[in-house]
């Protein structure tokens, strides 16, 4: 079953190294270098598990991070010591899970807004003006059609952003 406020189109993102190449180098790091320093650019994903699933998708993203001249470190930590690092905000980048409480888009969305910032639920830190107007308005409607479109338009808002890669 799919939630109201789902988006029902294809992914915008696709498999494309010249595409990832070529934001790299508007993100100022052409080939992964950081021309100011000659170095590398190199990122570090919190985990939650040192587990044999955990490090073999961590070397799977290194594998495609490399193809375009990024180095990608996995820091493996116990369950207590990741959430940790989360709650103060003491990581680059985490890889995380999320599975519905109860079925509805806000059960979802409440991770992207703003104010629930770590400690919180928002784990990303995400603040978006716009998107956090709209949760609110959202967050007292009942179920209708007019909560539903507001769904819609955070989910676009959050897809365009991008602050999460969907692994």
């Amino acid at each position: 079953a799919q939630l109201a406020g789902s988006l029902n189109s294809p992914s915008p993102y696709s498999f494309n190294i010249e595409k990832a190449k070529a934001l790299l180098v508007e993100a100022g790091y052409p080939e992964g270098i950081d021309p100011k320093t000659g170095r590398r650019l190199e990122l570090v994903v919190e985990m939650g598990s040192s587990s044999t699933n955990a490090r073999q998708m961590m070397e799977l993203m290194a594998d495609m991070y490399r193809k375009i001249g990024i180095v990608l470190k996995g820091s493996y930590n116990t369950w207590p010591a990741f959430i940790e690092k989360m709650n103060r905000r003491q990581g680059q980048l985490f890889q995380l899970g999320w599975v519905a409480d109860y079925p509805d888009a806000e059960n979802f969305l409440q991770l992207l807004y703003g104010p629930n910032k770590s400690p919180g639920a928002n784990g990303s830190g995400y603040n978006n003006p716009e998107f956090n107007k709209l949760y609110k308005t959202a967050s007292v409607m009942q179920d209708s059609p007019e909560r539903t479109a507001l769904y819609e338009k955070m989910n676009r808002i959050a897809a365009e952003q991008a602050p999460w890669i969907y692994g």
